[in-house]
């Protein structure tokens, strides 16, 4: 007899055997399981909200503003993209001189937006 028969014996004979766990020396006794009752599923609401507002929106209903600084930040990234694409395409351009262009660029973006910010909370 082969060591494969041995094993295909041991673990046909441990299938077809019936195993009584809650009698078994040395285990603990566990009860049954009981079911389990499901939960009604809670308003797809933000908390302290009432159904039907928007959470993003303040009280005064006026929705804010994107900040200056989100949308250059979120231009830089595009242009970088952009240009990270256009590199893969074979466009040859001068690095550096974009880089110094795109921060200049920003950098004046990000001062007038300041401004004109400033301008308009002026009562």
């Amino acid at each position: 007899m082969s060591t494969d028969d041995a094993v295909t014996r041991a673990s046909t004979a441990a299938q077809t055997r019936p195993v009584d766990l809650r009698k078994s020396e040395g285990s603990p006794v566990v009860p049954p399981a009981t079911p389990v009752q499901a939960a009604e599923p809670a308003p797809a609401t933000a908390a302290g909200t009432e159904p039907g507002t928007d959470p993003a929106v303040p009280a005064g209903g006026r929705r804010p503003v994107a900040r200056v600084g989100t949308v250059v930040w979120g231009l830089v990234l595009t242009v970088i993209g952009a240009g990270v694409i256009a590199a893969a395409a074979g466009v040859q351009f001068d690095v550096e001189l974009v880089a110094i262009t795109l921060l200049a660029l920003a950098g004046a973006a990000l001062l007038a937006g300041s401004i004109v910010t400033s301008i308009r909370r002026r009562p």
